[in-house]
């Protein structure tokens, strides 16, 4: 898993969703002003979790059944499709977005060692 933040730059994650002056939570998600290429500003969405941040990070949370559990395999591999999908739907900031991707794959890779 630190293989994965260092990948996609967790701290510059951290940075990007601690920014409270500009970003606003609603529901699951940060939406925040980025600045593209043009110095123009356009709304990003980034996923939030809250179970991530105390009190909730300090606690075992089971996201998903384990990998060996008696659901069908069909079942497993649409839990990784129907996340993609989600996440594809709600996060427009593409370094969150792999960032999310990548901690799922590597959640169900724990699983199975």
């Amino acid at each position: 898993m630190q293989l994965v933040r260092e990948s996609f730059g967790l701290q510059e994650h951290a940075n990007h969703v601690g920014n409270k002056g500009s970003s606003a939570p609603y529901m699951d998600i940060f939406i925040t002003p980025t600045p593209n290429r043009k110095h123009q500003h356009r709304l990003t969405t980034m996923l939030c979790d809250k179970r991530e941040h105390p009190p909730l990070s300090a606690l075992f949370i089971i996201k998903f059944s384990q990998i060996s559990s008696n659901i069908s395999d069909t079942a497993k591999y649409n839990i990784i499709t129907s996340q993609f999908h989600r996440y594809r739907r709600t996060i427009l900031w593409r370094k969150d977005l792999l960032y999310r991707l990548a901690a799922l794959l590597e959640g169900f890779k724990q699983q199975a060692i």
